[in-house]
């Protein structure tokens, strides 16, 4: 089976490799390093995702910072292949040094800076050069070095108005030499890494994937499947207007009361609250729809006894049902992000007021209790609709505003 196919079969998500890229930044930022070819590498082996399936993803990582041209520059370096980003990599060393070249030139009062700035790119291509995979790419990156070297000092020089006293063809022996040097490079320092203290790549890639699969282990043993209730009032914000703030803080502690009530009857927890927007998880689907059918049937309760506010509380609910990863497995207020929350939450956005629009992931759970024709759907999640025979009446129960005296 191909990488692709096996790419395929087991169905790798974006996200998951976003994930490992993240990881394997970290990693390698600890150990003052960069994301590389070999990280690359060892992110594609530890998920199963081809690697220029990892390149695109990583050419498309959403960033949440705003982006600033070396950061573009650097995350379309990173997406190409090691041979190009090799290439690439020369030609730049050697534009640099073939400027800082004519600059010396220009200003041959400058105390040689220019020249040692050159001397030092010069260095440090031609060890990036050394450290290739094979002798090949090595000689490749070699003559592109010197060759751009050479272009990029004469092109400098006709716009800063120096004079050439050299011959045109001197590009081609300097190219031809620093292609030399390139594979003689590259060849002394791969059967010397030991003595001279470098790790192998293919250890170190071998290292980082071990890290990976260690950390992907850690935070799979966390991982488990819940179902997440969203409940909101319809209407909050009309309710509340005009109305007594006792008469508000009342009905609304109570309102909180009622769905942890109803939560804790089922083995739910409620996991976060937002205004007037409540989120509960439950270990089964099956809870989370018998609290949701119990919310909206008790309603009617709630509305005579506990709602002091002249309009009747009317609630939406959105079920589903997904994997999320737990930092702490007993708490599952430890989960402050995952999409499945998220899906709850849009689902019960577009759910009709009165009420519950549940995932066809967690309706499979508790059919024949969902026998409905009304279908809803967001964010590509479709879901059933299901309603209460009776609907929240109006009450008459609001208590009035204290009374305050004239002024005399």
């Amino acid at each position: 089976m191909s990488v692709e196919q096996r790419f395929e079969s087991s169905q790798i998500s974006e996200d998951t490799v976003q994930q490992m890229l993240l990881l394997a930044e970290r990693l390698r930022e600890s150990h003052g390093g960069e994301l590389d070819d070999e990280a690359i590498i060892a992110v594609s082996e530890a998920t199963g995702a081809p690697v220029d399936y990892v390149r695109i993803a990583l050419a498309n990582r959403p960033r949440d910072e705003k982006q600033t041209v070396t950061k573009k520059l650097r995350g379309t370096y990173l997406s190409l292949g090691p041979e190009e980003r090799a290439w690439v990599a020369a030609g730049a060393v050697g534009a640099g040094a073939g400027m800082a070249y004519a600059l010396n030139e220009r200003f041959p009062h400058s105390n040689g800076l220019f020249g040692i700035f050159m001397i030092l790119l010069l260095v440090i291509g031609f060890f990036a050069v050394a450290t290739r995979k094979t002798s090949r790419l090595a000689t490749i990156s070699g003559a592109i070095l010197g060759c751009v070297g050479v272009l990029s000092s004469s092109v400098f020089g006709l716009l800063l108005g120096i004079a050439s006293n050299g011959s045109p063809w001197e590009i081609l022996p300097i190219t031809v030499a620093a292609a030399l040097l390139g594979f003689g490079l590259q060849k002394t320092l791969s059967q010397n890494r030991k003595s001279l203290g470098l790790k192998d790549p293919t250890e170190e890639r071998q290292d980082l994937l071990r890290q990976l699969v260690q950390l992907q282990e850690k935070l799979n043993s966390g991982r488990q499947s819940l179902t997440f209730l969203s409940v909101d009032i319809v209407g909050s914000s009309r309710m509340k207007t005009g109305a007594n703030p006792l008469n508000v803080e009342y009905t609304f502690n109570e309102y909180h009361q009622f769905i942890d009530r109803v939560t804790t009857k089922y083995n739910g927890r409620v996991h976060s609250t937002a205004g007037d927007g409540v989120t509960c998880a439950f270990d089964q689907p099956q809870q989370a729809f018998q609290a949701a059918k119990n919310i909206q049937i008790e309603l009617i309760e709630l509305n005579k006894f506990g709602n002091k506010l002249a309009s009747p509380i009317v609630l939406r609910c959105g079920i589903h049902t997904g994997s999320v990863v737990a930092p702490d497995v007993n708490d599952v207020t430890s989960v402050n992000f995952a999409h499945v929350i998220d899906i709850a939450a849009h689902l019960q956005k577009v759910c009709p007021p009165g009420g519950i629009a549940i995932s066809t992931e967690s309706a499979i759970f508790v059919k024949p209790s969902v026998a409905s024709e009304e279908t809803v759907s967001a964010d590509g999640i479709n879901g059933y609709v299901w309603r209460p025979k009776t609907q929240p009446v109006a009450t008459s129960t609001a208590i009035p505003p204290p009374f305050v005296p004239e002024q005399a």
